[in-house]
């Protein structure tokens, strides 16, 4: 049986953080893509979740493209700032801004899965919304986010579509939310 995908995603959230604890942009976006995935597996409902947290992983792998560039994530804000561009709505900072609020929202979502095995996934995504995004989201977006939430797909098919053993999802899950947590902590701490 194939590895889920919290299993790999597991294995691949610490290496985003040097021992020294600064962030590694490409090792950090690499672990976003399998958020993706993980978004994803939730059903269509979560379909503009998946491209927001897609788009800012793009505008900011593009960043960390440009001849130059330092390897480390927190020095795309830094450039940004020096150029006087941060408070621009496609800033690169406001992307990373958006994709740590993304991941926030999706984090929270795991948790609440891990902490209760029989709430649908329905309730879990409201609540990890409530708790995360929407107090960032207008009238508008929130609408949309409540109309979405229809269409999110069943606790079983979401743990089916994750792949790997049924016995330990929960396991693999709960070592990746740990893995990831204190890199979304340092973004946090950083913005």
């Amino acid at each position: 049986m194939s590895e889920s995908v919290f299993a790999v995603a597991a294995v691949k959230a610490p290496s985003a953080l040097t021992p020294e604890g600064e962030v590694l942009t490409a090792e950090f976006l690499e672990t976003c893509r399998f958020v993706v995935t993980i978004i994803e597996k939730m059903g269509a409902g979560l379909y503009p979740a998946k491209m927001d947290v897609n788009g800012n992983i793009e505008r900011l792998a593009t960043a960390s493209n440009v001849a130059g560039a330092s390897k480390l994530l927190f020095d795309i804000v830094k450039n940004d700032v020096a150029a006087g561009t941060d408070k621009d709505p496609k800033s690169n900072t406001k992307g990373l801004l958006w994709l740590k609020r993304g991941l926030q929202f999706v984090l929270r979502l795991l948790q609440g899965l891990l902490s209760d095995r029989s709430c649908k996934l329905y309730d879990v995504v409201s609540t990890a919304y409530t708790d995360t995004l929407r107090q960032y989201h207008g009238f508008l977006a929130s609408s949309a986010f409540s109309v979405a939430l229809n269409v999110v797909g069943q606790r079983d098919g979401f743990e089916a579509a994750c792949g790997g053993n049924p016995e330990t999802l929960y396991e693999e899950m709960g070592k990746f939310v740990d893995t990831f947590s204190p890199v979304l902590t340092k973004i946090h701490d950083f913005l």
